[in-house]
């Protein structure tokens, strides 16, 4: 399944990623993919259930239920890290990627080299593809929104101007350049 193209958009400084670095890395990929798992947006909604579907051919969803923790999310956090291969990832991994993905706890290195395996499955590499390109839209949208409320706001306006001409940066704190 092929994503929808449409046609480019210019989003400036869209690309720069050099200058969020530090805030750019695994665990920040998988919160905020989870950040949207829920209503309105069911972001993770179709890689869900194609894991499930991918699973259940395999022969690996039937049985007991599957304890905590989402591999798909932490196989992004793999993907991110450019590791070749999955046993060095997965000795260096910190708790943060396991926790953000759902994990108590490290899963064994066999069973996280299984279910990536099966996270090779094209339905679940589609609905990757269609999880990327809907959070992709969001920013997008988001950004064009932005872009509309600073055009929006009259020249020479600040922000949070308080009475006294100071500026409100964070609560309870002012800003009171000029």
């Amino acid at each position: 399944m092929a994503l929808d193209r449409h046609a480019p958009e210019w989003l400036q400084d869209a690309t720069k990623f050099k200058t969020h670095a530090h805030i750019f890395n695994p665990v920040w990929v998988i919160r905020t993919l989870r950040r949207y798992e829920g209503p309105p947006h069911r972001l993770l909604d179709p890689l869900y259930q194609a894991v499930e579907e991918a699973a259940k051919e395999a022969g690996s969803g039937f049985g007991r239920p599957r304890g905590a923790g989402r591999f798909e999310l932490a196989y992004l956090a793999f993907v991110f890290s450019r590791h070749p291969d999955v046993r060095p990832w997965w000795q260096t991994a910190g708790r943060s990627i396991w926790r953000s993905s759902g994990f108590k706890e490290r899963p064994s290195y066999a069973l996280c080299q299984r279910r990536f395996a099966e996270l090779e499955h094209p339905a679940v590499i589609a609905a990757m593809e269609q999880v990327a390109s809907t959070l992709i839209q969001l920013a997008v949208s988001r950004a064009q929104g932005d872009a509309v409320q600073r055009r929006s706001r009259p020249a020479g306006k600040r922000r949070a101007d308080d009475a006294d001409g100071s500026r409100r940066t964070a609560p309870g704190r002012r800003d009171t350049r000029a």
